[in-house]
């Protein structure tokens, strides 16, 4: 049973670990709320360009929020 239909998650000190990378086990969660029909995405205070490097790791198929929110 999912109780969240939507989560949203910063880079920095949240989603990448020490080396700037997003673990193997976050990719397998976040893969897995989304094939039980969840919606995942990435707001952070990075510029687009690296925003949307990450987001492509992880298949984000949704709008992310960059720029600390001056850019969706």
């Amino acid at each position: 049973m999912m109780h969240y239909r939507l989560v949203v998650s910063d880079l920095d000190g949240t989603l990448l670990d020490g080396g700037a990378r997003i673990t193997e086990t976050a990719r397998r969660q976040i893969g897995a709320f989304q094939e039980m029909g969840g919606v995942f995405t990435i707001a952070t205070g990075r510029n687009e360009q690296s925003t949307r490097a990450f987001a492509a790791q992880i298949g984000v198929r949704a709008p992310v929020i960059a720029y600390n929110g001056a850019k969706v």
